[in-house]
């Protein structure tokens, strides 16, 4: 007879590989809010990129057309690559949890996931 930890085990095995196959772009959720800080006569604004699915996410590639910052933003933090921003290479976002960055400007960038690879 098989035992009950192996049983919940596998139930589990089986439950994070179909969590996986649901698991994209779409899971993460932004949400920006102004902060107190003025930056060069501009407003700053704090992003948070929250993980909602039950993966690790990698590779995570935003829309960044047109983007730009009065603050200073460091590659460690956001890399700015023409139309498109990627967290840096290495970073990812925990399952159920936030990324956060902040940049300066006169109105809210309307950034958009575009990519991501998740990890199970």
């Amino acid at each position: 007879m098989t035992s009950f930890p192996v049983l919940f085990i596998s139930f589990l095995l089986i439950i994070k590989g179909n969590h996986c196959q649901r698991c994209s772009f779409a899971d993460i959720i932004m949400e920006q809010n102004q902060t107190e800080i003025i930056v060069h006569s501009m407003p700053e604004f704090k992003v948070t990129l929250f993980n909602a699915c039950p993966c690790l996410q990698t590779n995570i590639i935003l829309n960044c057309t047109d983007f730009k910052s009065a603050e200073k933003i460091e590659p460690n933090v956001l890399v700015i690559n023409g139309s498109k921003c990627s967290l840096p290479k290495g970073t990812f976002i925990p399952p159920f949890t936030g990324y956060v960055f902040s940049y300066a400007w006169d109105s809210l960038f309307p950034f958009k996931p575009l990519s991501s690879n998740p990890v199970c």
